[in-house]
């Protein structure tokens, strides 16, 4: 500018004096600079950054932050405290997941990172809860949407029905919706599939994500994550507390973050990971990498020619992910304003809760621990076998989907071998049932299965054990053959089955022949694996819950969304206790008769 000045300065001086051709260059390129710092591009020439002086808060000091010399206002003029909340807003990662302590400030800025987009024509947001309705959004969420965006310049915030904050001049548009919607149920899924299409947001923050039950229904509100305002790379956050069995924790083991004791390292605060889930159904379908190259590899993705000529790569394809784990004293305004209270509540919700919530631990808790321990595994191997006069026993779970069916056969207690098929088709799974029942020489009456889904086409098999697991338990018999109550204590037949079989394994009343490192396919990728091991995971199968105080077993979906696959082989093995609390006679051994026998009888007649 002061090079522009100078020139124009020397062209009126010598405005009525011979020109030169250099002084008329000179003018020229002057005006040239001009031009270019009058209309520089602000994505290429820095902008001077406001200065920002801080002060943390402590217990005896508020603390302030200045910008520009001014001073912020407490509870007026907001910011995100540095460490979890200050890290959060300054990453771009297209997933990231704010867990660790309550009172960590998550929910805070979760709402706050919105506003990273507010001024870029058509941003939108959505805010999702686990409420009933949009409108049911709690009182915390609420105070929280007020102060943040009630004061804010141009906003129009509505709360009476449902929380919305609009911003009209930009059409800038933030909504609270909920995502109550049954994943299980055929008619409330294609409802919840119409429910993220119209909700489609550039940014989408989940509060207290631990309310979403599966991955499935997670992916796919993540596949309406999509900007084009270009205000920031398609984002979604979510907040939650630990909860050792769901997919959240599932998520964040398989891709590293976390330690084999179920603790969270600080160190991996802020580290990415790229990941590629093609079917969105499963955990255990998603590909983790170090990279995105590394993740195109493993996945083996590639794109359409339309794709490649528009200039997209495979790596394209990758998301990124982050995790930022909060502690209580991140929140550090909360705490001096509470003087250590937010702090000290945490540890008055009792040891469990608060290691999850003050120490954000991520294991099992004492009500989530199984009784049947390795050693309990162990034991089955070494068990007194059964006489071998003993009558022969299968047991089927049939699974669809890509999933093995798998038979076991037992010599009365005692496990002794294994079939297994993976086929949706009813004929071949029928002649298949058939055809092991004949190898092994199982009676059709001591033949148990589970005729839900795919079950439901072995309904020819009349004469053995149907079992539904939704059905009512069955009434037991004591040893003098009178009719108990226990089974009012169990809330369907599969809790009853499975506590009667968990009784077996703990008395050692189960015992098995097959080797403990047998090789077995399992899990989807019908990975080989020692026998003994899969039974070492499975057992996580056997923990309880009390609903209508009445006890229950833990679901499949709640296994499968923990561990990544179906517990299909021990889902098969606790099927045998239905021999064991049966009240119905048992039927006698039908009398075989041979050629011989039939020529006598026709003899004698």
């Amino acid at each position: 500018m002061f090079i522009y000045i100078c020139l124009k300065l020397l062209f009126i001086y010598r405005k009525y004096t011979n020109i030169s051709f250099l002084y008329k260059m000179l003018y020229f390129c002057a005006n040239l600079l001009y031009m270019k710092i009058k209309f520089k591009d602000p994505n290429k020439i820095p902008q001077k950054y406001p200065k920002v002086v801080r002060q943390d808060p402590t217990m005896d000091d508020p603390g302030f932050v200045e910008i520009d010399g001014f001073r912020l206002r407490p509870n007026i003029d907001l910011i995100p405290q540095r460490g979890m909340q200050e890290n959060t807003a300054a990453s771009d990662c297209n997933l990231i997941f704010l867990g660790g302590s309550g009172t960590s400030g998550k929910t805070f800025i979760g709402l706050m990172g919105y506003c990273k987009g507010l001024g870029f024509q058509n941003f939108t947001g959505r805010i999702v809860t686990m409420q009933s309705k949009d409108g049911d959004v709690g009182s915390s969420m609420k105070r929280d949407a007020e102060q943040i965006y009630g004061g804010f310049a141009g906003c129009k915030l509505t709360v009476s029905s449902g929380i919305t904050a609009e911003w009209s001049q930009w059409n800038n548009t933030l909504k609270f919706i909920h995502v109550n919607f049954n994943p299980f149920s055929p008619k409330e899924w294609e409802m919840y599939k119409a429910h993220c299409k119209a909700n489609t947001a550039s940014y989408i923050y989940f509060d207290e994500c631990t309310g979403v039950e599966t991955w499935k229904k997670f992916a796919y509100m993540f596949s309406r994550n999509r900007d084009s305002s270009g205000a920031m790379r398609p984002k979604t956050i979510c907040s939650f507390n630990p909860e050792h069995e769901h997919w959240t924790t599932a998520f964040l083991k398989r891709a590293g973050y976390l330690n084999e004791d179920w603790t969270y390292p600080k160190e991996n605060n802020g580290r990415v990971t790229y990941f590629y889930s093609g079917d969105g159904d499963d955990i255990d379908g998603i590909i983790f990498g170090k990279t995105k190259t590394e993740v195109v590899q493993k996945a083996g993705i590639t794109i359409s020619k339309e794709e490649e000529a528009f200039g997209m790569k495979p790596e394209d394809m990758v998301k990124s992910f982050t995790c930022f784990m909060g502690s209580p004293i991140d929140n550090k305004i909360l705490v001096n304003i509470t003087q250590g209270e937010s702090i000290a509540n945490l540890a008055a919700v009792g040891k469990t809760e608060g290691a999850k919530m003050h120490l954000g631990y991520f294991g099992p808790t004492d009500s989530g621990m199984t009784k049947v321990t390795p050693k309990v595994i162990e034991n089955i191997f070494t068990s007194p076998v059964s006489d071998f006069k003993e009558a022969r026993y299968a047991t089927l779970d049939v699974s669809a989907g890509g999933d093995l069916t798998i038979m076991w056969i037992w010599r009365g207690t005692t496990l002794i071998g294994r079939e297994d098929i993976v086929s949706d088709d009813p004929v071949k799974l029928e002649q298949w049932v058939s055809h092991c029942l004949n190898k092994w020489g199982v009676p059709m009456r001591n033949f148990a299965y589970d005729s839900g889904g795919m079950g439901f086409f072995l309904k020819r098999y009349k004469d053995g054990f149907a079992v539904t697991n939704n059905m009512r338990p069955v009434q037991e018999i004591d040893s003098f053959g009178n009719a108990t109550d226990i089974h009012k204590d169990y809330y369907d037949i599969r809790s009853q089955l499975m506590a009667k079989f968990e009784a077996m394994l703990i008395m050692g009343d189960i015992s098995c022949e097959i080797s403990p490192q047998t090789m077995y396919p399992h899990t989807k990728k019908k990975i080989l694996t020692p026998f003994i091991n899969i039974l070492m995971e499975e057992r996580n199968l056997f923990i309880w819950e009390k609903n209508n105080n009445k006890t229950k077993a833990r679901t499949k979906n709640d296994f499968k969304t923990r561990y990544g696959y179906s517990p299909d082989a021990m889902d098969s093995l606790w099927l045998i206790a239905r021999f064991h609390i049966d009240s119905r006679p048992k039927k006698e051994d039908v009398t075989e008769f041979t050629e011989a026998d039939y020529y006598t009888a026709f003899n004698n007649w």
